[in-house]
């Protein structure tokens, strides 16, 4: 179906290995590609699973850095690393510079400060902050919002739906070794997320809240300047050091805790799959749905979809169907339902 499109993206540039920052007791990696802070630790307790800047665009695509004059100095006590990150696609030129500082007494702080050198219309731009599901999970916290009122909270457990927190400033946490964990946000208006809804293990900070209107026009030369802050305090309990990102870890299962798995499926694109790939796939990935987009009226949409409802029979999956419909879409219901009734086709 001509009206979608499937892009795969990659590239064949070795990525260039973390930067190990390190003041102290307080430690980060730091990707030069993409000038992700990461895997932030405390007296080696995880602090946070990192902190980032964003360029996303009206359809959430984000746009990746392009990160240049990257330098990294380590003064008494600490680190220092300062670069510059240019975020262009189409029409979208966005240039921010980044600086992190690391302080052995336990202070780390993430500067954005960026301009638009084009106008364009964005969801989202600045930073970004991932606490931990393992660390963080079900554990209580305190959350201090713009106007200065007090929150005692709780990180969910279970997969929150819906922001659990809003209108953040600051969120205060306790590490696994007894340690205060402290960050104080500042330049925009920020929320969190559960990321598990999208299968991260992580709770996500960020702004602007997602209850405004977007995308948001950005004019040419409009700047947008953030910051992070976290602060840390003394452990008061020794901890056994995780593995770092990369190296081999041990994955342990509490007996009596397995439950049985969600359903799990693919997606299909536009092109059918051959016999051989839906045998492979029945063989060896045993989906229980199949989810394919489909338009009504729009090209070859039947055959299309009675080819994806053979596919899934192969793969002994059940049919989901995405519909894209036209305003307001009553015709094109119709048509799909005469379409399903004809073909005797069960999604």
């Amino acid at each position: 179906m001509s009206d979608f499109c499937i892009l795969l993206g990659g590239t064949r540039v070795p990525e260039a290995p973390p930067l190990l920052l390190e003041a102290g007791p307080l430690s980060a990696s730091f990707d030069p590609d993409t000038a992700f802070l990461r895997d932030i630790r405390w007296h080696q307790a995880p602090a946070l699973m990192g902190v980032y800047g964003a360029v996303r665009d009206r359809f959430w695509g984000t746009v990746d850095p392009e990160v240049t004059d990257l330098v990294v100095e380590r003064p008494a006590g600490g680190v220092r690393v300062t670069f510059e990150a240019l975020c262009r696609r189409d029409a979208i030129r966005f240039r921010w510079r980044g600086r992190i500082e690391l302080a052995a007494e336990g202070r780390l702080r993430f500067d954005f400060d960026g301009e638009a050198e084009s106008a364009f219309p964005r969801n989202r731009i600045g930073l970004c902050v991932l606490h931990g599901v393992l660390e963080c999970a079900g554990e209580p916290c305190g959350v201090t919002q713009t106007s200065g009122r007090c929150i005692e909270g709780v990180f969910p457990q279970r997969i929150a739906p819906h922001q659990p927190f809003r209108d953040i400033r600051s969120i205060a946490h306790e590490l696994r070794n007894g340690a205060s964990c402290t960050l104080t946000l500042t330049g925009e208006t920020f929320e969190m997320e559960d990321q598990r809804n999208w299968s991260d293990a992580s709770f996500k900070t960020y702004g602007t809240p997602l209850d405004l209107p977007i995308p948001v026009q950005l004019g040419a030369g409009e700047r947008v300047r953030q910051s992070v802050e976290v602060v840390l305090g003394p452990p008061t309990a020794h901890v056994l050091a995780l593995p770092r990102a990369g190296s081999a870890g041990l994955l342990v299962c509490r007996r009596g805790a397995a439950q049985a798995l969600p359903t799990i499926g693919h997606g299909l694109g536009p092109e059918c799959l051959s016999e051989g790939d839906t045998a492979l796939l029945r063989r060896f990935a045993r989906p229980q749905l199949l989810r394919y987009g489909c338009r009504p009226g729009v090209g070859n949409w039947e055959a299309d979809l009675c080819a994806a409802a053979e596919t899934a029979r192969g793969l002994g999956a059940d049919l989901e169907v995405a519909l894209a419909l036209p305003e307001p879409g009553g015709d094109a219901l119709r048509t799909l339902g005469d379409c399903l009734r004809r073909e005797k086709l069960r999604v």
